[in-house]
């Protein structure tokens, strides 16, 4: 019967390889019937091991996928016939480049390239490209030597743990994530290796795996999406598929999302209880977990590698900054990014199959950006259970009843910054105020050096710069009597002595 149906199959794809091109219209019916003509012609030929659509997918063996040409010149890179001279000389101006951001503003700077898939499965490629190397490794492993930036790729753990099961997707360009957690445990022993940082990181137990049909992008570039459910469900090949692939924790994670054309920040939505992929679409977002295992500030620039990476990233590090390098195109940009972020850490994570072009790029925006900040701006998060507050009562150091119209906290601080700057995560019960007061030693608060900040309601991310000059610091959460909620209070650029009323 199977035979029967895949004989059908492809007689009808054969006759949908001579009429599809004369299905394309303006109009939306006509294209939308077109893709389910073309997917049945790509399955048809697929199961002849020959792709439907070879510039964007390239069929292998035991019904993997890999990515075309026209992606990641697989013809003439992976046979070693395309000249990246130029390429590879712009590659090593990157590295001097980050070299001396990194030298001058003692900040750690690490380049992740992630194997392309044709890497680690080389023998699963086709015939005419079979293990071939990418010429460029050894580039990579000459600049491995360098202490910072550190250079390193996970190709080497990858293929080790494959053998216990999928590291990447059959039908997909991306590793998944068993993958992206070996990507994950790499990168932090690197940091912990080759930085003064002393960061823990996540563990999550064994990977499950059950067996569904395989989908992914490459699948989709052959609209194999498009065929009907009874060939999806009954015909396509099954293959493993990880189970669990968040981390199952608790956590509170707040976004923000980064418009890429306007730089607009959009505060605060919360991503929920539990951990999800973060980063998709292309989106660049600055989150901000409190429970974090680190409080560190991740300035991390990756591409669609880091999605199913980004659980494990946003539980290790307090404040992350998610950049797609392909949006980050002016200085302004990186700018706004460093003014708001203050960076202690950057990890570059890229497919390799195009790290020489946008590592380059990264570079000279980093260099740019970062040079017209203060590096020596650092977060200390308060110590909530240590602090003392007036005028509010709180059983947990989380949610806080303001016992009156006059709630505040006295800070003495010792500035070390040249933009030094408070920063308030709140959430509060309705519309009120929060109000900073600054004084020099031995001087009074006064209104005419207060700073009004509205509080919408639910959570809000309040940052504001004071002068460095400052030695007090005077925090009204809010104006008026009631219950409100406050995450976290961090000092940027600035040491928490005491806190007192």
């Amino acid at each position: 019967m199977r035979f029967l149906i895949f004989f059908a199959i492809v007689i009808f794809g054969f006759f949908a390889i001579w009429i599809s091109p004369n299905l394309y219209r303006e109009d939306d019916s006509d294209l939308f019937f077109s893709d389910h003509m073309i997917g049945l012609k790509n399955y048809a030929i697929y199961e002849l091991g020959v792709s439907g659509d070879p510039k964007n997918v390239i069929i292998g063996q035991d019904n993997f996928m890999f990515l075309g040409e026209r992606h990641m010149n697989a013809y003439s890179r992976y046979a070693n016939k395309k000249d990246e001279t130029a390429l590879l000389d712009k590659f090593f101006t990157a590295a001097n480049s980050l070299h001396r951001i990194s030298q001058s503003h003692n900040l750690p700077i690490l380049v992740n390239i992630v194997p392309s898939k044709g890497s680690i499965y080389s023998e699963k490629l086709p015939s005419f490209l079979r293990n071939e190397e990418v010429p460029y490794y050894y580039v990579i492993d000459a600049l491995s030597k360098l202490q910072n930036p550190r250079f390193f790729t996970n190709r080497n753990a990858l293929i080790e743990q494959k053998e216990d099961g999928h590291v990447y997707h059959a039908w997909d360009s991306h590793w998944n994530a068993k993958g992206a957690y070996v990507g994950y445990e790499n990168l932090m022993t690197e940091i912990n290796s080759h930085t003064s940082l002393e960061i823990t990181s996540t563990t999550i137990g064994t990977f499950e795996y059950e067996v569904l049909p395989y989908s992914g992008d490459l699948s989709r570039m052959l609209k194999l999406n498009h065929l009907p459910k009874i060939i999806q469900n009954h015909l396509l090949p099954y293959g493993p598929t990880i189970k669990n692939t968040y981390i199952k924790k608790d956590l509170d994670v707040f976004q923000s999302i980064i418009d890429n054309n306007s730089f607009k920040i959009e505060r605060d939505s919360i991503v929920g209880k539990k951990m999800h992929r973060l980063g998709t679409n292309h989106q660049s977002i600055l989150t901000h977990t409190p429970s974090a295992l680190n409080k560190v500030n991740l300035l991390w620039f990756t591409d669609s590698f880091g999605t199913n990476m980004s659980p494990f990233m946003h539980e290790t590090f307090v404040n992350v900054a998610q950049i797609h390098p392909r949006y980050l195109t002016n200085l302004s940009q990186m700018k706004a990014i460093t003014e708001e972020f203050r960076p202690e850490l950057i990890v570059i994570t890229l497919a390799e199959r195009h790290s020489l072009e946008i590592v380059s790029r990264i570079a000279e925006i980093i260099e740019q950006g970062i040079e017209q900040t203060s590096s020596s701006c650092r977060y200390n998060e308060m110590n909530m259970h240590t602090a003392t507050f007036s005028n509010l009562a709180t059983s947990d150091y989380s949610v806080f009843d303001a016992l009156n119209n006059d709630p505040h906290i006295l800070l003495n601080i010792n500035v070390d910054c040249l933009t030094p700057a408070v920063r308030v995560h709140i959430q509060s019960e309705k519309s009120d105020i929060i109000k900073l007061y600054h004084a020099k030693a031995g001087e009074k608060f006064l209104e005419d050096r207060a700073r009004n900040i509205p509080l919408k309601k639910g959570w809000n991310d309040v940052y504001i710069e004071f002068p460095t000059d400052v030695t007090q610091l005077r925090i009204d959460p809010v104006m008026t009597k009631g219950s409100f909620r406050i995450s976290t209070i961090s000092l940027i650029g600035a040491d928490a002595v005491t806190a007192e009323y």
